[in-house]
């Protein structure tokens, strides 16, 4: 097993810390799939391993503020 990062696991590292803040949804699956990849390939790295649990975090947070967004919204217009 070779714990050395590789080119996919520094992109997904990379595309997860950006999906954090914007892109949210879009760069945290690419995040998510790079480094799957690159698990797969070379197996678990640092910033292999970093790029995951960042892309998922990006799409979990896309997710609750789209939940919020619909309920603030529906509630805005529910009361006016």
């Amino acid at each position: 097993m070779n714990n050395k990062a590789d080119g996919k696991a520094i992109a997904s590292l990379v595309i997860g810390i950006i999906g954090l803040f914007i892109g949210g949804i879009i760069l945290g699956i690419i995040a998510l799939v790079l480094a799957n990849s690159s698990i797969k390939t070379n197996g678990p790295s640092g910033p292999a391993k970093a790029g995951r649990i960042l892309g998922i975090i990006a799409i979990v947070v896309f997710f609750i503020m789209l939940i919020v967004g619909i309920v603030g919204g529906v509630g805005m217009y529910a009361f006016n």
